[in-house]
């Protein structure tokens, strides 16, 4: 049985200044720096680096075995879609700079960042959007956890290719705790759709998400 959390996407973008606590200075930053660019043929999204290995969503990536990311940095490359799980809606790339060569830096040269758990109803979180092509930080909200015992795709109402942005990277809770990967967006039932416009996104957890990247 996989268990997965809901967020509320907003239209809020975070940035910090001068005048912000150094502490959420550094949030953002890890935030951002731990978010690849990923665009397929019909869509933008992003990936988490986790460890030094760039993870996904697999609904995202869909059936594609390469795809083109982009690296904080601005360095601009194809990756391969080397590993996917269809239980988890997760998948692996890898840069193709790897690929050709066994001697790389790592991705990331900071230390990876601790795992949060999913918190109280509307706690804040962040999440990097990424659909204008420069990556921006927009505040989310928690809403609630949930379980299932089959394939995502076959029990949860999923849209494949949503939310632009943000489908794929990381979700962040304030002190900077990694909280998991955004999978997809949740579609609304016809009672959500009567009574206020959706925008929630399924998250899978920390644990799993990392579980994932470092099991092979």
């Amino acid at each position: 049985m996989e268990k997965a959390f809901l967020f509320s996407r907003t239209e809020a973008a975070v940035s910090p200044d001068s005048t912000s606590l150094p502490a959420f200075t550094s949030v953002v930053a890890t935030a951002l720096d731990r978010t690849v660019i990923v665009t397929t043929p019909r869509v933008i999204g992003a990936g988490a680096v986790l460890g030094d290995r760039i993870i996904t969503s697999l609904l995202l990536v869909a059936n594609y075995q390469n795809v083109s990311i982009r690296l904080q940095g601005g360095k601009k490359m194809w990756a391969c879609v080397i590993r996917k799980d269809s239980e988890r809606n997760l998948a692996e790339l890898l840069p193709s700079s790897r690929a050709l060569s066994t001697n790389h830096p790592p991705l990331i040269s900071s230390a990876d960042p601790e795992l949060g758990t999913a918190g109280e109803i509307g706690s804040p979180l962040l999440v990097v959007d990424v659909g204008s092509g420069v990556p921006s930080v927009r505040v989310a909200g928690m809403r609630y956890v949930t379980r299932v015992g089959e394939l995502f795709q076959q029990s949860w109402k999923i849209n494949p290719q949503a939310p632009r942005g943000l489908i794929g990277g990381g979700v962040w809770d304030v002190d900077g705790k990694f909280m998991g990967v955004a999978i997809g967006e949740k579609v609304p039932s016809p009672f959500e759709q009567d009574t206020q416009p959706d925008k929630s996104v399924y998250a899978l957890p920390a644990e799993q998400a990392l579980d994932f990247a470092e099991s092979n």
